[in-house]
């Protein structure tokens, strides 16, 4: 297999809320519920966001099982969104379905060069002949450290962290990855559960007939986090996003710039 992918391409040119949780602490297989025995419920959130500590990711993503997101689509179109965006501008552009393979341009790399910043691939599935599945990421944030796990137990899900400057400096960790089991889910809170309740954000394309029964699992099963679904229609995937509890997605909002299609997330850090 190919080695981790993660860092190589560097360059330094409403949803309906689902505030649910499970036990453990810190990930892995703990028995769940709350303290009384029942399903996890994250705390209550201030009825109105503190605008210094908001953020925000644009998710491009078809929500399709395959394929390439730029096939047919200009990523010099997604290099001028990103130029031309107003403030507040997002922390990072993710691009979902965005394979790397062996001899061709990423496009992130030209559009992180066109914008004077960084650029990143984020491994979401496995390598195959020469081609590995994967995310890719763009950001005017350089990486603090990058995380990930490739394969192991069947999980490929991969993260980039930056320092946020929000009222406070915060560090905060964005993964991506696509899910299409509950099994899934289990072993990547095995290895990530720690940090998706401390300083972690999970942006996933999650197989939508899945997100039933992974709600209900991360109730019994884990704690101290938020859950959101964007409730899209029509396509095999949905977005899923996974903060901790001290923190909140705000919205999921569909959006398009020319014809390419895209999810903005709005998520708020309390201190």
């Amino acid at each position: 297999m190919w080695p981790m992918l993660l860092a190589a391409l560097a360059t330094a040119c409403g949803p309906v809320p689902d505030d649910n949780g499970g036990t453990n602490n810190g990930g892995g297989n703990n028995n769940g519920g709350g303290e009384n025995g029942g399903d996890y419920v994250a705390p209550e959130i201030p009825e109105t966001p503190v605008s210094a500590n908001l953020f925000r990711v644009d998710y491009f993503t078809t929500l399709e099982a395959e394929g390439n997101y730029f096939t047919m689509r200009d990523a010099g179109v997604a290099s001028q969104f990103i130029s031309s965006q107003e403030a507040p501008r997002s922390v990072a552009y993710m691009f979902d379905l965005c394979n790397f393979t062996v001899g061709q341009k990423q496009p992130a790399v030209q559009m992180a060069y066109d914008n004077k910043a960084y650029s990143f691939f984020l491994q979401t599935g496995p390598t195959k002949a020469q081609t590995t599945e994967g995310t890719a990421m763009v950001s005017r944030y350089a990486s603090s450290s990058i995380v990930g796990t490739t394969g192991a137990d069947g999980v490929n899900i991969s993260g980039v962290t930056f320092n946020v400057g929000l009222s406070k400096s915060a560090t905060l960790t964005f993964y991506s990855a696509r899910i299409e089991s509950v099994e899934e889910v289990e072993k990547a809170v095995e290895h990530f559960g720690v940090s998706w309740q401390n300083d972690g954000v999970l942006i996933a394309s999650v197989l939508a007939d899945q997100k039933e029964a992974i709600s209900s699992w991360l109730k019994s099963n884990f704690m101290g986090y938020r859950v959101e679904f964007a409730e899209s229609k029509g396509t095999p995937y949905d977005v899923m996003v996974l903060c901790p509890a001290m923190m909140v997605c705000r919205s999921i909002e569909q959006m398009k710039t020319i014809n390419l299609p895209y999810w903005k997330v709005t998520m708020e850090k309390f201190f």
